[in-house]
């Protein structure tokens, strides 16, 4: 058995050796602005954006559908970039950078020549302002591309 002032030390030493880690980790913590576990996660401290978006297909009739809902394009210009809404109100708000490009993966696999069961569309950029009001939030579309698009069989 050990005796009882050597297991005193080790006990002190453990200890603050505990304490160092602790402060040290605070410090590094606070340093990168994370204070785990008593962080604020910014993302979600924040206020949320006033303007949402989507890249979307808008038939003759207006009603909207998702890219994806088709599965063949024929376009002017001839492969549109659905990344670039720059020249589109309210600029790039809203604009979640890997939601488009998902998309531009989809439509660049489906541009066809095959004209049948096509009808005119266009790919627009639509957004949203969001606001504290009662009904559907405001929107606005933002052509891309003028279209010719046929709708994938159920």
């Amino acid at each position: 058995m050990s005796s009882g002032p050597y297991r005193d030390e080790r006990r002190a030493r453990a200890g603050v050796a505990a304490w160092a880690i602790a402060i040290a980790y605070l410090l590094a913590a606070r340093g990168v602005g994370n204070f785990f576990p008593l962080s604020a996660f910014g993302m979600y401290a924040g206020r949320s954006p006033d303007v949402a978006s989507r890249v979307l297909v808008v038939g003759a009739s207006g009603e909207a559908a998702e890219i994806t809902a088709f599965d063949g394009f024929s376009c002017a210009p001839s492969w549109p970039k659905l990344d670039e809404v720059r020249h589109c109100a309210p600029g790039d708000q809203g604009h979640v950078e890997y939601v488009p490009r998902d998309l531009q993966v989809y439509l660049d696999a489906h541009v066809t020549s095959d004209a049948a069961g096509m009808e005119d569309a266009h790919i627009v950029w639509r957004t949203w302002t969001l606001e504290d009001r009662p009904g559907p939030p405001a929107s606005q579309d933002c052509e891309l591309a003028s279209c010719r698009v046929r709708r994938r069989a159920p």
